[in-house]
């Protein structure tokens, strides 16, 4: 059994339509001449609605063939496994209308292109603030001061946190990127750009 519709070619005229098509092609395109009356046009309107009605140029069987009643669609199983289960209702989520917390930074600089916030694996939020760099711990609510500014030209331009949440990366716009030990509030490494 097949899954397509064949073209039926006995119920084809190829000579004819073969002849319609090439008979009288030639157009003089440099020529003003109107295109409807061109010898192609006449004998194409001719062929489609005056002579010859029930010759085809694509002709299809009416029906698919049945297939045979020995014949099993292995995959109807999987078209009838899912009638009998009912939609999984979905409950629905509860969405605060209030805030649960405010973040309260009155220093951060209003850049699109500066990323000055960073929540680590461990709960514990990177804030810089111009040249200031402050952790919040979500579950204790302490807020700690990391690293301060020495210079008001110094300004944090990102911060980053390690996979593990055991170390950040700070951009700074002096064109370094440092890397801090949270715990022991210790510079580890200073990367200097050009």
């Amino acid at each position: 059994m097949t899954d397509r519709f064949i073209p039926n070619r006995d119920a084809m005229n190829a000579d004819r339509i073969h002849s319609i098509t090439n008979e009288n092609m030639q157009i003089d395109l440099n020529e003003d001449k109107d295109l409807s009356k061109s010898p192609f046009n006449h004998n194409l309107a001719k062929s489609l609605f005056n002579e010859d009605l029930d010759s085809k140029i694509l002709a299809f069987n009416q029906k698919a063939p049945k297939p045979a009643e020995s014949y099993s669609n292995h995959l109807s199983v999987l078209y009838s496994q899912n009638k009998d289960v009912q939609p999984v209702k979905r409950s629905q989520r509860h969405l605060p209308t209030s805030a649960e917390r405010t973040l309260d930074a009155p220093d951060m600089v209003d850049d699109y292109y500066l990323n000055l916030l960073d929540w680590s694996s461990t709960n514990v939020v990177a804030v810089g603030l111009v040249g200031n760099l402050y952790l919040w711990n979500s579950q204790s609510g302490e807020c700690d001061l990391m690293i301060e500014a020495k210079n008001t030209d110094d300004i944090i331009t990102s911060v980053s946190w390690m996979a593990d949440g055991s170390h950040l990366a700070v951009g700074r716009s002096t064109n370094e990127v440092q890397l801090w030990h949270v715990e022991k509030k210790k510079k580890v490494l200073n990367m200097k750009g050009q």
